[in-house]
């Protein structure tokens, strides 16, 4: 990796939280912790501070990170390794401890009325109807109209539901002597009779005092609840009380994490991390002890939320779980681990939420990881500059990386996803073909195979591909079953592709499969393949029929011969399986006046003039005309160049054994 120059960062400063907030910037809500907060202003120091505040002043949030300058941290004696409590991972400081808190309030009175004592306010009838009014704007007109709608009920026809009203609150109230209304008063004029005559008493109160009160406070709150039905749907009483009590939440996290020296660890860049425009991903992160603070290779552990809740009380959630912060290299071993929310379940008597969710029983015990990699170094596989890969072909940054993903791993088994990716390192050349992994993943549940997901490719350079003229590549995908069965099948969407072995045939394979000889016979891997195999060559472009005939021996053999079983060894070499086929139907070709009936046919190695030959073997009868001769031969024999010099071949007829019939 190249020499990354980092500017050297002095100590950060942390303003006060003076600088931010006064004492009466806090609501009278907060007045049990105004004196203790008030002193300690000016000394805490503080950083990512976000605040939010409603435009009616009734709801706010704060949240900041509490800083200690110097970070709080036990050494473990002898090993340079740290216990850090609240190491600020977030922000990035290693000088300092960081403690985030949050502070949220809702007064929803105070969008009401900005002074209001809660310690003055009995919660009796009167004042719940009171400040109900407030709450809802409802006026001294609209109170008394809906008083007159609600409850006044005319002695007779002939009295009007307002001038009842006016003799309902002069037999409550006789000293007040209310004008009795005519058909031209209105309401409001009634209003401002009423809070003359009763010395500046409001209607509403007035009216409140006539037709509220029962004989018992159950049946003075249901009248209330009746009055203001109209204008909310809740319960009053809930309602105010909703409005009138201030809910508060404070939070404190705490949390922790273990400092490793990079004799032991060295941390590396995350993937994805560019710098100066070029990818460093799980590159080594340089040394710079001054202010880096992935200098040192930092594991977080545990976290522990407590909060303060005026609806919930007092409590705290604890999430005791390991993480990397960014990968670290296992010292100088090229081995680079990453590790999300690893959980330890070391009791019998309760379990963790991800063995309940598995359904394991309570004395499981195990670890649970949500994400866990391990790369393996790039050189332990194949190296693209070295000329080790197949074309086309590349690899990622690191090598290999094994995954696992909610994985579940104790008592009753393996439960998760493991899987193989950074693939394009997972090519091995085996003699004179490659094997490599596309994509590979097994999910379980409880140590049963419930999914599996493995593809790859198989890669013949010796032969062709007949559409494209590039080497033979096969897709293949195999399936790993519940009891460990296996089984592998091409996979290309379009069908396995006709191959070719250059001028001597080609074959439409139907099947294949993949197999290894035992050590006895020597331990060489092969791909069986059947299907209808063509002698010969195809005719090349410009050339004619004559130089194509004389040239060629295709015109000698019949098409689409059926090909049971061929094996294509790691080696190059090749083979009927047995070293000989049956044919399950008798073909013929012509060889000057002779016919051969074909009805096996098998493989042999020859060597001529110093050049190296392989042939296919045609056995069964000859017939000769004329003569009613009928010959029984050893076979014909078709001979091709398996050498580095021009391509030669030739037809033998190994012997003849004639029987002469006569009449």
């Amino acid at each position: 990796m190249p020499n990354e120059t980092i500017p050297t960062i002095g100590r950060r400063y942390y303003p006060t939280l003076s600088t931010v907030v006064s004492i009466d910037d806090l609501p009278d809500i907060l007045g049990f912790i105004k004196d203790g907060v008030g002193s300690l202003l000016d000394t805490i120091h503080f950083k990512d501070l976000q605040s939010s505040k409603s435009p009616r002043g009734d709801a706010a949030f704060y949240s900041l990170s509490i800083v200690s300058p110097n970070r709080i941290d036990i050494e473990i004696p002898g090993t340079g390794i740290y216990l850090v409590l609240n190491p600020d991972i977030a922000g990035g400081d290693s000088t300092i401890s960081s403690f985030p808190i949050t502070i949220e309030y809702q007064w929803k009175v105070l969008a009401y009325l900005r002074e209001f004592s809660l310690g003055n306010f009995s919660f009796e009838p009167q004042e719940i109807f009171e400040m109900a009014l407030r709450i809802l704007n409802i006026t001294e007109e609209q109170a008394l109209a809906h008083f007159i709608n609600t409850f006044v009920e005319p002695a007779d026809v002939n009295t009007t539901a307002l001038e009842q009203f006016v003799v309902d609150i002069n037999s409550t109230f006789s000293s007040y002597n209310i004008t009795a209304p005519t058909n031209e008063t209105t309401i409001s004029e009634v209003v401002e009779d009423i809070y003359t005559k009763s010395g500046d008493s409001y209607s509403s109160l007035i009216a409140f005092a006539t037709y509220i009160p029962g004989d018992s406070i159950e049946e003075t709150k249901k009248n209330i609840k009746t009055f203001f039905n109209a204008f909310i749907p809740d319960d009053i009483e809930e309602y105010i009380k909703d409005v009138l009590i201030p809910k508060f939440k404070a939070t404190l996290t705490l949390s922790a994490g273990i400092e490793m020296p990079r004799k032991y660890m060295t941390p590396v860049y995350p993937s994805g991390t560019q710098i100066g425009g070029k990818d460093v991903s799980y590159q080594e992160i340089p040394e710079d002890p001054n202010d880096a603070y992935f200098d040192k290779v930092m594991f977080s552990f545990g976290e522990a939320v407590f909060y303060a809740d005026t609806e919930e009380g007092f409590g705290y959630n604890m999430d005791l779980a390991l993480s990397t912060v960014t990968p670290v290299q296992l010292g100088k071993t090229g081995i680079i681990v990453n590790l999300q929310n690893l959980k330890l379940d070391l009791s019998q008597k309760t379990n963790i939420a991800e063995a309940d969710a598995d359904g394991r029983p309570v004395e499981f015990m195990g670890v649970y990881v949500d994400e866990a990699e391990v790369f393996l170094p790039k050189k332990w596989f194949s190296d693209p500059d070295s000329g080790e890969l197949p074309p086309g072909i590349t690899v990622l940054p690191v090598g290999v990386s094994i995954k696992g993903t909610n994985l579940l791993i104790g008592t009753g088994g393996i439960s998760g996803t493991i899987g193989i990716e950074g693939n394009g390192n997972l090519y091995k050349k085996l003699g004179n073909f490659w094997i490599g992994l596309d994509s590979f993943s097994l999910t379980f549940k409880q140590n049963a195979i419930t999914e599996s997901n493995v593809t790859g490719k198989l890669i013949i350079p010796k032969f062709k591909d007949k559409t494209t003229g590039g080497d033979l590549v096969i897709d293949v995908k195999a399936h790993i079953g519940q009891d460990g069965e296996f089984n592998l099948t091409a996979s290309n969407q379009a069908g396995i592709p006709v191959f070719e072995l250059e001028n001597v045939f080609s074959m439409e394979v139907n099947s294949l499969f993949i197999g290894r000889q035992s050590d006895a016979d020597g331990g060489k891997a092969y791909i069986g393949v059947s299907g209808k195999i063509n002698f010969g060559r195809d005719k090349k472009d410009g050339e004619t029929d004559a130089d194509f005939d004389a040239d060629n021996f295709s015109q000698f053999l019949p098409k689409d011969i059926d090909i049971k079983k061929m094996l294509i060894y790691d080696d190059g070499s090749y083979e009927f399986e047995g070293g000989g086929l049956v044919l399950p139907k008798t073909f013929e070709f012509k060889l000057g006046p002779a016919k051969i009936a074909v009805t096996a046919i098998h493989m042999g190695s020859y060597e001529k003039n110093g050049r190296k030959y392989k042939f296919f073997g045609f056995d069964g009868g000859v017939s000769v005309n004329p003569g009613g001769v009928d010959a029984r031969g050893k076979g014909v024999k078709l001979f091709y160049t398996i050498d580095d010099g021009a391509f030669d071949w030739f037809i033998r007829l190994e012997s003849l054994k004639i029987s002469i019939v006569i009449p």
